[in-house]
């Protein structure tokens, strides 16, 4: 009888201690449960956000390649104006020597015979 009862108050012991495990191990669970459901909700709004920066990256890039071509046919444009205006300068300038040139001879031819004059 006594053996008997060791046995029983042995059985509801291992009874009770494997219905606290299996309640530990129900809690881990659930625990681990919620823990993946939220960092696949923090994994998905990274990727969302990821997915809205590489957007963004790219009409940045778009932007900035637009923007560079821009700058590089104003630079072009610019720089063929000066060009155009050094030529026109340097064509200018040699008009206005010839100008003076003629001037100077002109001079020069009224000059002579009104000097021949006064001699």
């Amino acid at each position: 009888a006594l053996l008997d009862e060791t046995r029983v108050e042995h059985e509801q012991a291992k009874a009770q201690a494997a219905a606290a495990f299996e309640e530990q191990l129900a809690a881990h669970v659930q625990g681990c449960t919620y823990n993946i459901k939220h960092l696949q909700k923090q994994l998905d709004a990274s990727l969302l956000e990821n997915a809205h920066l590489k957007s963004a990256a790219a009409t940045n890039q778009h932007s900035l390649e637009a923007y560079a071509s821009d700058c590089a046919a104003t630079i072009k444009h610019l720089q063929a104006q000066i060009d155009d205006l050094k030529m026109g300068g340097d064509q200018k300038v040699a008009e206005l020597q010839a100008a003076l040139e003629q001037q100077a001879e002109t001079y020069k031819q009224k000059r002579r015979p009104f000097a021949a004059d006064h001699r």
